[in-house]
Formats: C-alpha cells, structure tokens, sequence
C-alpha cells in the first residue's frame, strides 16, 4: 500500500478507493505472489492483481511498483524484479503486516522517494523488506527513511536518509524490531543512523545485527536509544555492528537518554561492535558485552555510502560472532550478497570483506569430512614399507583370497 504525504493515503479514484477498503478490513483467503518491473505498466496483468510476471508477458506489461503496493495485501510476497533502479515514488511505501517486499541478493533495486515528508516507508508487524535500497528525502522535508514496526525486519536494506536536518535513517516502533545486514545511513545534521524510543511507561526491546548506523551530518549518533515517561523501558541490543556519529556536538557514536522520569530507562548492550565515543544523559545506559572494538573502521568511500570494508580495517574484519544474541542470529548473505562465512569469523557490520573464499561445511558438530581409503593394493604397499615381515606375510594371505 501507498501513502500520500503526511502519511494520508493517495487519492486513487473510485477503483482504487475499493482496493485500499478491501485491504484495510478483509484478510485474504490465502498469501498471493507478486511482481513488478522498473518500466512496467499492469497491461498484462489481469485485474491489475500482479500475479503475472515476465518471462510469461513482457516485462513492460508487468506491474509497475505502484500498482504492486496498491494491490498488496497482509501476508503477500512482492518481487521487484529488474535488480535496478526504479521511477522515483512520491509516497510513502508502506509494506503491510506479515508481507514480504524484496529485490534479488547482490542486485537490489533501488528506489528513489522524492517529496517525502514524514517517513518514506514503513515495515508494518512481521513483514520483511529486504535486497532495497531506499534513497529518501532528495527534495522532500523527511523526518525518517524506514520506520520497522513491532517484529517488523529489514534484512540487507540500504537506507540513505538523504541531507534533511534531524531526520533519523531507520526508526523502532513498538516491540520487537529486528535490523540485520543492512545500513541507516543520514548526511542531515542532528539525526541518527537508527533511532529507538520508547514512551508511555511501555518496554520496547529492538535487536541490530550486522548493522552500518552511520551518522556523517554534525551533531548526531550511530545509535540513539531514548525513553520518555515513568517507567518507560527501551532495550537495544547491537551485535556485529559499526556505530558511526559526528561527535562535534553534544551527541557521540553511541547515545542512551531519558527524560529524566522516575524508574525511566534507555539501555544499548553491544557485544562484537565497533564504535569509539559514547555519551549517555540522566537514565540511559551504554553496556559493554564484550570483544567490542575502538579503533575505526576502514571504508572504501563512506562520503559517498560505500561502507564496504578496505583490506586494512583490523578492527571489523573477522571480529564478528556466529552466536545467536536476543534471539536473531547470523543470516548467510551480507548486503551486498556476498557469503557471510568468509574468513575466520563474520565481519562487523553490514558488509563481508571477500578475502578468499568460503571454507566448506562441517559434516556435524565438531567432525570433519572423513577421508576416502585407498584401494586394498596400495594400503597393502604401505604396510610393507611400514611393517615388520610378519605384516606382510599377511598382506600376501589377502592377495590369494582375492585371487
């Protein structure tokens, strides 16, 4: 689904008035796959339902990305095909419950969202967005590139949250966010690369795995955690992940605040991170779980968005952990769609420095693939050279039973 500018939903017409109403208040009887090309227009999709997909029809008669989001429902998979660039969407993108919105791993499709004013897309409860980069805010007033609702996730997204003043790349909502192998990234001032909040005496917990929270435009955070209210709770928890802010300010890589409410409370729990500057302010709380690393990484171009891993940066190459933490553990890809088990431990962030290829997998736990033996003759030849007469008067014996 689309919405329209503040966050109303766009003024389709009567047909697809029906559309939206059919969506907002119906559950479908069964998930529906669904497509859409860069170039494409919905002839050859019957009802406009983007059911149809090339090599069937030709890719200009699949559905265009808007057509695909007004016809999406709770529950659907939507493949953007072409692994390119798509027109540039004046709404917000809105990726409803329990959906999955994705590219192709290595070959995401990027979409630009101009006159964005609000958030430019929203990852509703349960669903996924995945292999997108989202290029927000180039002429519009934003305030957030991707908002991830309750146990929403985005799995290798790239969000450039574009120069706005204070606008944050990726936003918890609610309970349960999950942030894996992808990069937040905002050149406004005063934002952060992701921002969790919390408010009204709720507890929120948000998990970041194999993150890029990069904050280049003055006075913002990587990560800023926040609670307002008595009672109020958030829980960040950051596992293999680059924190990057512009500490010039009063803010640093990493930021816990309250707003200094009785038994409020902003916790981030880094484990197998990289960041070099924390700051906290009346009840926030940054904990340090261990083999966190100081010393910043080395990007190939970070000004530009290249966050992919120089040979050099000692400090995220092979620093990463394996383990399961909070319940999200590591996925095979990186954002770039390069295989996670590279080297001798996953890197820190959202990238995999491709030094030499993949090791092959373990037969089990702990064992090896087992060696093939040699043919009877040649296990015999060793015996000689290694044995007494004995062994081979032995190895002779065998020799006439297989005659």
């Amino acid at each position: 689904m689309f919405k329209g500018r503040l966050g109303s939903p766009l003024r389709l017409g009567v047909a697809g008035a029906a559309i939206l109403v059919t969506l907002m208040f119906t559950s479908p009887a069964s998930a529906v796959n669904r497509f859409a090309t860069p170039n494409g227009n919905g002839s050859g999709s019957p009802g406009v339902t983007c059911t149809e997909s090339p090599p069937s029809i030709p890719a200009s008669a699949a559905c265009s990305i808007s057509q695909a989001f007004t016809a999406l429902g709770p529950g659907d998979d939507l493949t953007l095909l072409g692994g390119s660039t798509y027109p540039p969407i004046e709404a917000t993108m809105d990726v409803d419950q329990n959906a999955t919105v994705h590219g192709t791993p290595g070959a995401p499709v990027t979409i630009p969202m101009i006159e964005t004013v609000g958030t430019a897309a929203f990852v509703h409860g349960g669903a996924v967005l995945r292999d997108v980069q989202i290029v927000a805010g180039v002429i519009g007033d934003l305030d957030a590139g991707v908002q991830i609702f309750d146990n929403g996730m985005i799995d290798r997204v790239f969000v450039d949250a574009g120069f706005n003043a204070g606008a944050n790349a990726c936003v918890a909502v609610n309970d349960g966010p999950v942030f894996r192998d992808s990069v937040c990234w905002t050149r406004g001032s005063s934002g952060a690369g992701v921002f969790l909040s919390v408010a009204f005496g709720q507890t929120h917990t948000a998990t970041l795995r194999n993150v890029t929270a990069a904050s280049t435009g003055g006075n913002g955070a990587g990560i800023r955690a926040s609670a307002t209210n008595p009672g109020s709770n958030q829980k960040v928890f950051a596992t293999n992940t680059i924190a990057l802010g512009e500490d010039a300010g009063t803010l640093a890589d990493v930021y816990a605040q309250t707003d200094g409410s009785s038994l409020a409370i902003a916790t981030v729990t880094l484990d197998h991170s990289n960041y070099s500057s924390t700051d906290t302010l009346n009840g926030g709380a940054i904990t340090d779980a261990g083999a966190n690393q100081g010393t910043p990484p080395l990007f190939v171009n970070a000004a530009i968005g290249n966050f992919a891993e120089q040979p050099g940066s000692a400090s995220t190459i092979d620093q990463g952990t394996a383990n399961v933490v909070n319940g999200v553990g590591l996925a095979s890809l990186a954002l770039s769609g390069q295989s996670r088990c590279l080297g001798s431990a996953p890197d820190i962030g959202a990238e995999e420095f491709a030094a030499a290829p993949c090791s092959p997998p373990s037969t089990g736990a702990g064992t090896s693939t087992p060696a093939v033996p040699a043919p009877a003759k040649k296990r015999c030849k060793k015996k000689r050279k290694k044995h007494s007469a004995a062994a081979a008067k032995k190895c002779k014996k065998k020799k006439k039973k297989r005659g």
